[in-house]
């Protein structure tokens, strides 16, 4: 999975130096910066500070167990 600015592209970004083929390429990309403010998307980001995102957090603890490391968990987010 490919993580976007809010929310995450269906495939693998592939890695390394040099990239091996086929290659990955930006074909389009937009700034809401430079997006009228009244046709900019809303974005929701759940708050990492409040409980449900802690229960997040504990779940995929116990299911990782000693394994578990920050980057196992994502935070929702959805765009309207």
């Amino acid at each position: 999975m490919v993580d976007a600015a809010f929310g995450r592209a269906g495939r693998s970004v592939r890695i390394g130096e040099p990239v091996p083929d086929p290659q990955d390429k930006m074909l389009s990309v937009k700034v809401l910066a430079d997006i009228p403010a009244d046709k900019r998307p809303t974005i929701q980001v759940m708050d990492t500070r409040g409980p449900a995102f802690k229960a997040l957090v504990a779940k995929r603890q116990a299911e990782l167990g000693s394994s578990f490391t920050n980057c196992d968990v994502d935070v929702p987010a959805q765009v309207k």
